[in-house]
């Protein structure tokens, strides 16, 4: 299995892997992720998910922790390993990681976060959790 982590209770996460996919306005992907623009659907990304993927989750829906536990400890060093880092921390979405990264920065009242116009609200959000002035 290609970047597989083991860990003590023997489970294994496979890496996750997402490929960019923008396609032309006239076609549809169902279930893929979709975004209306102008009146047409355009992919903004699609998953690629395979069965070692899903036996991980398999793994870890079936251990002792749902939520932190080894599994975590786990993504957390390979994220280490992969970024060179010295630290790792798992958050459970992407607005918890924003949010975490405005305070790992002491961002807050005084400062000023340029923030691009075209993003997920958690973007403008996680600079507002921290009473920082948002810039668009």
């Amino acid at each position: 299995m290609r970047g597989e982590i083991v860990h003590d209770d023997n489970a294994v996460l496979g890496e996750r892997r997402c490929e960019q996919l923008f396609t032309p306005g006239h076609e549809r992907l169902s279930n893929q992720g979709t975004v209306a623009q102008h009146g047409r659907d355009k992919a903004v990304g699609r998953q690629s998910i395979d069965e070692d993927d899903i036996a991980a989750v398999a793994a870890v829906l079936r251990a002792d922790f749902l939520t932190g536990g080894p599994a975590v400890a786990a993504v957390e060093q390979a994220l280490c390993k992969i970024t060179g880092s010295a630290h790792a921390v798992a958050c459970a979405n992407g607005t918890a990681g924003l949010h975490l990264a405005a305070l790992a920065l002491r961002l807050g009242p005084g400062d000023k976060v340029i923030v691009p116009s075209l993003t997920f609200l958690a973007t403008a959000n996680a600079v507002r959790y921290v009473g920082a002035e948002l810039v668009f």
